[in-house]
């Protein structure tokens, strides 16, 4: 997926029930998800129960390995001001690079970021903030 940049390619969504925008694949037993690259985005949710933008099944049914995500902008706005809610979730993640990824969340409410089982994953530059907790480590990390 690539945009224009941020300001430019915008998505919304005003979902409340499950993540905005869900990256995820089939299961993990048959195979894995390889070489992703998200580029250019901004992403804008109203999202109090969920997740702005996911990676992978909350459930860990699904891999995803190699990804590259770069100068990404994801927004929640959270105007239900929920602790429920999570602007970037990674689920089972590996070798993948954050590259000036900004997840903004709701002043004082949720997370901005969740890594749950994220391996050998790097973040390069970028903010999490806003939200009541910056990165919440769930699950195994490494």
């Amino acid at each position: 997926m690539r945009g224009d940049g941020p300001g430019i390619s915008r998505l919304f969504s005003d979902t409340t029930i499950g993540p905005a925008f869900h990256w995820y694949g089939g299961n993990s037993s048959i195979f894995d998800h390889f070489q992703g690259k998200i580029d250019n985005l901004e992403l804008i949710a109203d999202c109090s129960t969920a997740a702005t933008f996911a990676i992978g099944k909350s459930d860990f049914s699904d891999s995803h390995g190699n990804y590259n995500v770069k100068n990404i902008l994801v927004r929640n706005v959270n105007t239900l001001l929920s602790d429920n809610t999570t602007t970037i979730e990674l689920n089972y993640l590996f070798d993948c690079v954050f590259e000036n990824v900004v997840a903004v969340g709701s002043v004082n409410h949720g997370a901005a970021l969740k890594l749950r089982q994220t391996r050998f994953s790097n973040f390069i530059g970028g903010s999490y903030s806003n939200a009541k907790f910056g990165i919440v480590f769930d699950n195994g990390v490494s």
